[in-house]
Parts: structure tokens; sequence; C-alpha cells
């Protein structure tokens, strides 16, 4: 054992770790040779195994018999360089590593004859796991442990011989992927909800006056996320529905925009009738706003993993929302006398005028019929309370990571070595499949025992290639043959149902359940067990709960 004080490393009496005749506190300044610490440990474990071979087990004749007489070895335990009798052993093993590669050649995979990839399948490996802690930030961090592994590695001295750092996994690439879906989402959005308002109010300025408030709505959000320690990533804006937060905007201009262009008020000065054509829309604003963040109240009482996905989107809507409201009472207008100038009066094209015929005629339905329309709704409430006790405790929606995890339940009283046999097969399988990039297996559970669990657990980590990369396997008929092409790459559960396929046709007895890293880990956090459904029986018969 080892313990750092100060600007030294101190070697303290461990667990049977030092023997008599050598110093405890004997200290090293930390640029020390790890060679000569090995030699002062290696002589204090030599002189341990000498009083253990030295200890009298009888004696005949007053002759003493040792444990180094009996044991394989004899009294020259020391000849030829070896120490054999009594020697320091290994733990039993708990769990196993495994991992196939792609062999790579100047970053192109190695094909063989056939045309299909060559892998290095590497049995028994060690393997690390770098744990983020709680609230701090993944890119950061990566860059830092990627750096370190990069040092490890060339620096001769802090590796034993022959060991290397391989980075099997890291979060960059679910990191990249998230980024990219925030920036595609909130682009395409603006660029949706530009082209809506073009059809609507069929007035170019208007469009883009709302949506130039759409970002400014966004960076008010980030700024009090920010503000308040909160981070802005794909939990936040992923789902945000800007239509509903430029909604304000849309009101605002639109109420301008009529009264101007229908010449109401001529003998006003421009920014009067603005503000006339604002002071009318102003109240009902804020009500409007008011009611769509208290539609979010439930968003806000989530708790657990729910709470900690649906909370910052709650957040960044009730933000944002405040913030259009603030844009839309004085950044609109101003835009609109800037603007509006020459506004000339244009008539609704023909979906606008459809929709406002079929929308008026219903409210003059609703109204002639008020006292039907009021009995319906009120039906409508008393049948969604009476249906809130049945619905689900829990919502958790799935994000897509990139990869597959495979986790191979055998029976219980298999041993280490025949998991490791059918795993290798398994790899064997999976290989097969051209859009994994990689297959990480881990059998049984780790030698420090953090993980409970036995021989029979199998985990296999396979990393995917990016959807573009995917070949095109699957033929189209119909329509769709026409349209996207001859050929299609599989679906991710299309993969999934062929993996399952082959692994239960090739390894009966064994049952298999397919998932994703993080959601794995966050089922298995919420329901305890390693499955996305799961029935948990209790009782005192084995019998009985088995037939259950």
């Amino acid at each position: 054992d080892f313990i750092t004080t100060g600007p030294t490393v101190q070697v303290v009496r461990g667990l049977g770790l030092l023997g008599r005749g050598i110093d405890p506190a004997r200290t090293y300044p930390p640029n020390a040779d790890p060679s000569e610490v090995a030699v002062h440990l290696r002589k204090g474990e030599d002189l341990r195994l000498n009083e253990l071979r030295s200890m009298v087990l009888a004696s005949t004749n007053n002759v003493p018999i040792r444990v180094g007489d009996v044991v394989d070895g004899g009294r020259e335990p020391e000849s030829n360089g070896e120490h054999r009798g009594v020697i320091v052993g290994a733990h039993p093993a708990q769990g196993r590593v495994a991992v196939s590669r792609p062999k790579v050649v100047d970053g192109e995979e190695v094909l063989d004859a056939d045309g299909n990839r060559i892998w290095v399948d590497r049995p028994d490996l060690v393997q690390g796991l770098v744990l983020l802690r709680k609230g701090e930030q993944s890119l950061p961090a990566l860059t830092d442990v990627k750096e370190k592994v990069k040092q490890l590695n060339a620096t001769a001295d802090k590796l034993l011989p022959g060991v290397k750092l391989e980075t099997v996994y890291d979060r960059t690439r679910l990191v990249d992927l998230t980024t990219h879906t925030v920036r595609e989402n909130v682009v395409l959005g603006i660029v949706l909800v530009t082209l809506i308002l073009l059809v609507f109010l069929n007035h170019i300025p208007s469009a883009i006056i709302v949506a130039i408030n759409i970002p400014l709505a966004l960076l008010f959000a980030m700024s009090v996320l920010y503000f308040r320690g909160l981070s802005a990533n794909l939990l936040s804006l992923g789902a945000v529905d800007f239509g509903i937060i430029v909604d304000s905007s849309v009101i605002m201009v639109e109420a301008i925009y009529r009264s101007l262009s229908a010449g109401e008020r001529p003998e006003m000065e421009l920014k009067d009738r603005i503000l006339y054509a604002t002071s009318d829309v102003e109240r009902g604003l804020f009500y409007s706003t008011i009611i769509m963040v208290f539609a979010l109240l439930p968003l806000f009482t989530m708790q657990g993993p729910e709470g900690q996905i649906f909370g910052p989107m709650a957040d960044t809507y009730a933000f944002a929302l405040g913030g259009a409201l603030i844009l839309s009472l004085t950044l609109s207008p101003v835009l609109c006398r800037l603007m509006f100038t020459k506004l000339r009066p244009s008539r609704d094209n023909v979906l606008v005028r459809v929709l406002k015929g079929f929308y008026v005629g219903q409210l003059k339905l609703a109204l002639r019929l008020r006292w039907v329309s009021l009995a319906l709704f009120l039906g409508l409430i008393v049948a969604t309370g009476l249906a809130l006790p049945h619905l689900g405790a829990e919502f958790m929606p799935e994000l897509e990571e990139g990869n597959v995890y495979v986790r191979g339940t055998f029976p219980v009283n298999a041993s280490l070595d025949e998991v490791a046999d059918k795993a290798a097969d398994a790899r064997s399988i999976l290989r097969k499949f051209p859009e994994t990039s990689l297959i990480m297996n881990l059998m049984g559970r780790p030698n420090d025992g953090t993980d409970p669990t036995g021989f029979y657990n199998c985990e296999i980590s396979v990393p995917l290639k990016t959807h573009d990369e995917w070949p095109l396997l699957i033929k189209q008929t119909g329509w769709k043959r026409w349209v996207f092409g001859p050929m299609r790459a599989r679906s991710k559960t299309e993969l999934i149902d062929e993996m399952n396929r082959d692994l239960v046709a090739a390894i009966p007895g064994v049952d298999w359940n397919f998932s994703q890293y993080i959601r794995d880990n966050v089922l298995e956090t919420l329901s305890g067990v390693k499955g996305e459904n799961a029935v948990k029986i209790f009782g005192p018969d084995l019998d009985k709960l088995e037939e259950i």
C-alpha cells in the first residue's frame, strides 16, 4: 500500500506486504526509480515467504519438519531463481474481459479474400473505467482523460512492460451526436416556423420579424440557465417547440400588420397606430403566456430520472416563453415601425381563407349550441380526471446512443470457462454484422465485487458505426423503391432482431436482452433489474415462484 504524504510517497505496513527487517517508514521522492521501489517490495515479500517456509509442522527425533520440507520445492526454495512451494498466488478470477477489434492499417479496415473484415480477438484483458463526477462537464473531462492516456502510453516508466492503454468507448461521439441533433432542431425549427409564417401571414417582413425573435428568445433562456448554473443541452433544447415560443410574437406582429393594412386610425402617425394595435393584444399576450407556463407544471413536479430529463426542458420552455413575451412587447413593435413604413393591404391566400372559413363555421356552431359544447368539454375534463389514476408513473424517452448493449443470462451454475467459450461464439456471431465497429465482452463480475453477479452474467458492448456507414442490405418494393432507391440500410430494430435470432439459434438456453449503455444503467437504477420490462414476485415457496 502507498499513501501520499506531502512531496514523498511513503511505503506503509499493509496486509502482509512487508516482512521482518524492512523499514516501514522508508520514503521515496516522487521521481524515484520505480525499479528501486519494486526491488524493495520484492525483498519484503521474499522475507515473508521464507518465514512461512520456516514454520515448523512437526518434530521427529528432535528434527523439525518445516513447511519448506513437505511442499513442492523442498529446502531450496530459491534455486534457479524460482520461488516454489510457498508462493504468492492470485485471487480466483471472478470475471473476464475480451475485446474484438477490426484489423486496421493506415486508418482502413483490412478485408480478406471474400471481402469480409479481419478481426483481432483478444480473449483476456484488463478493463478500467473513468468515472465523471456529478455536475462536471463531459467534454473538458474527456479531453483531459485522453491527454493523460497519451502521456501514460508515451512514458516508459509509467506502465508495466508490454502494457498499453487503449480506449474502447468514450462519450465524445454521443456528445457530438446530441450537439448535432440540437443544432439541427434549432435550424430546422427556425426555417419551418419562418416558412409557415410566410404561408399564413403572406408578408415577408412580418415573417422575418417573428423569426428574429426565435434565436433571441433562446439566447434569453440560455442566459438565465447560465446564471442559474444549469447547462443548455439536448435535454433542455432538443425538444423545444419554436412555434410555441414565438406565439406571442406572431400575435403581436399580426395584430400590428392587420391594423395597419386595414387602414385603422389613418389620421394618426405610424408610431401611435402601432402603439394602439399593441395595446389591444398586450393583456391577452400576458395571460396566454402564463397559461402556457402553467401547462408545464407537471414537468416541474417530476422526480427521479424523469425529473432530471424533463426538468431542464421545462425550465428552458418557461424562460424562453418569458423572453419571447418581453421581445414581443418591446422589440417586435420597434421592428414593425422600421419595416412597415410602406405597408400595402394584402389579401389572404387561399389556404388561410379555407382555414378561416372552416374555423368560423365551427365557432358559429359552438356558439349556437353553447350548452352542448360546454357539456362536451366538461365530459372530456371528467374523463381525463378518471383516467389519471390509471396512467403510468414512469415515462422514460429513449435516446439513440449509437450502440447496442447485449446482456446474456446463462444458467446460474455455469462456470466462468464455459461462459467464456460461449461468449467467444457470441462475439464471432456479432462480428458478422457490418454495422458493428467493436465488440467488448464482460463476463462474471469485477474482482472487487462492486457489481454483485455471478459467472452466469455476460455483457457485450457493441458500438455501432454512424448510420451513414451502414451498408444497403434490404430490398425495397413498391413506391419506396422509386422514391428512395432499390436498397436501404437496416433499421436498428431490424439489426437487433437479427442479432437476437442468430444468438438464440447458436447458443440455446441463454436469455438475451438488448439495450444501450446509458439506458441499461438507468433502467437498472429504476427497477433494480436488468431489463426494460420486469415482474418482481415475492414469496417463501421457491417452487411456486418458479411456477408463477
